[in-house]
C-alpha cells in the first residue's frame, strides 16, 4: 500500500527508523499513474519488512521539491532517519525500483 502523504506529514514519514520510498507524484502525471499498480505489488512483497512507501504530490510541496532537486515524476527516494539513501529519477520501472532500494530494506 501507499500512503499519501502531505508537505505538512512529509518530515515525520522520513524521520523514522525505517526505510521510507516517497513516491513523488502528481495528478496530471500519466506515467505516475501508470506504475501504480507495480509499486502497489512492490510495497506488498515487501511487506512486513522494515519499509515503507509514501506518495507526495508534488503540486502545493514547492519547497520540498526544490530541497531534494524534483525536476520531473515521477521520481522515486529512499530516506532512512531522514536522510536520503537511495534515489530512481529516470528508467522508473519496477525492476530498477527493486533494485535500486533492496539494499535499503531490511
Amino acid at each position: 500500500m501507499i500512503r499519501k502523504i502531505d508537505t505538512n506529514s512529509f518530515q515525520d514519514a522520513i524521520d523514522r527508523d525505517l526505510t521510507t520510498i516517497v513516491k513523488f507524484e502528481a495528478d496530471w502525471c500519466v506515467p505516475c499513474k501508470e506504475i501504480t499498480p507495480s509499486v502497489e505489488l512492490l510495497s506488498e512483497e515487501w511487506n512486513g519488512r522494515n519499509v515503507e512507501f509514501v506518495s507526495l504530490d508534488i503540486d502545493g510541496a514547492s519547497t520540498i521539491t526544490q530541497k531534494y532537486n524534483i525536476f520531473g515524476v515521477p521520481t522515486f527516494i529512499a530516506f532512512r532517519n531522514g536522510e536520503p539513501v537511495s534515489e530512481v529519477r529516470s528508467k522508473v520501472n519496477v525492476g530498477n525500483l527493486k533494485s535500486t532500494f533492496s539494499s535499503h530494506i531490511v
